[in-house]
């Protein structure tokens, strides 16, 4: 658990940020005039090897946060599940997605299929989010744009100099070195 707090939101001029994933949970704040980050919420729990377990550890996680509470200006959610195809437009067939993902992952039997289409990179991220917690989070957050992580850093633009993208796990974190 790593928490830093603000000492007071008002959630109809904050923007709310939340990364979900199967075994963590964080969030943060950025007031709408200020465009600075105002508080840091970051939780990580056991890895079980059952996912519904998770799932519901995570919904209970967020039941616990009382600074979700409210309405906020704007709601953006990433989700960093695994199960995630990107796929070129040129292929891409939606009618297929649900599919695709059953082919790769398994059986999608409590899943929300769900798509990003990144039209500057021509492709479309498929991929699958449990569906109690993407219906717990539509109906507290209706408002809210949802995308996977792996959709965000397919459709950054890099700079032309050199960049360092990195991402955390609990237990690793990846690197990529571009422009060397």
């Amino acid at each position: 658990v790593f928490q830093i707090q603000p000492a007071d939101i008002v959630p109809g001029q904050t923007n709310l940020f939340i990364e979900v994933s199967e075994n963590s949970l964080s969030y943060f704040f950025q007031p709408v005039e200020e465009k600075k980050i105002s508080g840091v919420v970051v939780l990580h729990g056991k890895t079980n090897q059952n996912r519904s377990t998770d799932i519901d550890k995570t919904l209970e996680l967020l039941n616990q946060q009382h600074l979700l509470q409210g309405s906020f200006s704007k709601t953006f959610i990433s989700y960093s599940f695994p199960q995630s195809i990107p796929t070129p437009s040129t292929i891409f067939d939606g009618s297929k997605a649900s599919a695709d993902l059953q082919l790769l992952f398994g059986s999608l039997a409590i899943e929300s299929v769900l798509t990003d289409h990144l039209a500057a990179a021509a492709i479309y991220n498929v991929y699958s989010v449990p569906a109690a917690l993407h219906n717990y989070l539509l109906s507290h957050f209706p408002q809210a744009q949802f995308a996977h992580q792996y959709s965000r850093l397919i459709g950054e633009i890099m700079p032309a100099k050199t960049s360092l993208q990195v991402i955390f796990y609990p237990n690793s974190m990846h690197n990529t070195l571009k422009g060397c």
